[in-house]
């Protein structure tokens, strides 16, 4: 769950933080280190109010560090509070509408919710495996076309470009919240109207890729699925599916 610790601040808040500053910053970036503080800052204009997002399974953490805080403990903060905030949409929201969440099972897979599911994710894990056999990994933005084609854009001469281009498989990693999921699948650059297709689903998601598309050695990879498991750790146990590659081919008819 996400919880939303809310400070409310001195007028002279932002001259007297300076010498507890370093301190304050320490303690955030440790409750960021163990997963529990996920965003923080001051509000700006005027700067009256502090927010600090947190992840758990309760209100704890965010109280433990509101307790330690430095600028709770020197007055700069008149008054803090911790508020349970259920998240819906984005890519780290933790309850997901119905309609876009991980499927429960294989039976509940439907090629409408995978797709909502899938889309929003944006960012993707690439990985895949060096001319000397070693593992190699990079972050991209990943858009999905009506057929669950993964499809990016990269310049040839990276690593993972020679990568894919050698192998022609990839294993894509997306995290949603508190739900994941792991494809496998064929790789290949689309040339004509395949390209052309892809490149449509990519520049619907990521606008400034018309401007990536002039850059000299630009290229469009897509991945078409063969393996996928979602994960979703919102219920106990985990709910955990597979669906190999004939379960994805009846979800794309």
């Amino acid at each position: 769950m996400h919880f939303v610790l809310e400070y409310d601040l001195v007028a002279d808040y932002v001259t007297r933080r300076e010498p507890l500053r370093a301190t304050h910053l320490e303690l955030a970036r440790a409750a960021t280190v163990r997963g529990e503080l996920v965003l923080a800052g001051a509000l700006q204009d005027p700067v009256d109010r502090a927010l600090l997002l947190f992840r758990g399974p309760g209100p704890e953490a965010a109280e433990r560090f509101a307790k330690a805080d430095p600028y709770v403990a020197n007055g700069l903060v008149r008054e803090w509070r911790v508020r349970p905030w259920a998240t819906v949409v984005g890519p780290d929201a933790e309850h997901l509408l119905p309609d876009e969440a991980a499927p429960k099972d294989e039976a509940g897979a439907s090629h409408e919710g995978l797709l909502r599911f899938l889309r929003g994710a944006r960012y993707g894990v690439v990985a895949s495996i060096g001319a000397n056999g070693d593992p190699q990994a990079a972050v991209v933005g990943v858009a999905v076309t009506d057929r669950l084609d993964l499809v990016f854009d990269t310049l040839g001469s990276t690593r993972k470009a020679e990568n894919l281009r050698k192998k022609g498989r990839a294993a894509v990693v997306f995290t949603r919240g508190s739900a994941t999921a792991q494809i496998e699948g064929d790789v290949d650059e689309p040339s004509g109207d395949e390209l052309e297709r892809v490149r449509a689903a990519y520049y619907e998601a990521f606008p400034d890729g018309r401007e990536r598309a002039s850059w000299p050695g630009i290229t469009w990879f897509r991945v078409r699925p063969t393996w996928v498991r979602t994960s979703s750790f919102a219920s106990d146990p985990p709910a955990v599916v597979e669906l190999p590659a004939e379960v994805l081919a009846q979800l794309t008819r």
